[in-house]
């Protein structure tokens, strides 16, 4: 599909090389969430799938392909599992003191494990009550 990331990235090889070689990493867009939200840069497998470019046998980035496209091998980070625990919140985000050390999961979607659950909870309420919603909130 034209629109995958692998596609993109040639597309960006033969028509704009000097972006692509100035590019330090891939995130995709939730990794990059992940990123801004913790500071810590990885890559989670199921989103990673998306772009065409994951060996789903090996859970790896197929490095060799990336060579033979000329694409820069280097620029996919380490990918992880979904679930995976990515950090906390980076302390220049947390100017709340209840939020400090709110963990931030790989998740494919919104149901965390415990223990976190309830503190995924307590933080979607924080942030919806400080946008002016009433009630809990309740989304998956």
């Amino acid at each position: 599909m034209p629109i995958n990331t692998l596609y993109q990235l040639f597309a960006a090889k033969r028509d704009t090389p000097e972006l692509l070689n100035a590019a330090r990493t891939l995130r995709t867009i939730p990794d990059l969430f992940h990123y801004w939200l913790t500071g810590n840069a990885v890559c989670e497998f199921s989103n990673a799938t998306t772009t065409q470019l994951v060996n789903p046998q090996k859970r790896a980035w197929p490095r060799r392909l990336m060579e033979r496209l000329d694409l820069p091998s280097a620029l996919p980070g380490e990918m992880v599992e979904p679930g995976s625990m990515v950090g906390t919140l980076s302390e220049k985000l947390v100017s709340n003191p209840a939020l400090r050390g709110t963990p931030s999961s790989l998740q494919p979607h919104m149901t965390l494990p415990p223990p976190w659950r309830q503190s995924w909870h307590e933080l979607r309420n924080m942030v919806a009550a400080r946008n002016g919603a009433r009630g809990p909130t309740h989304y998956r």
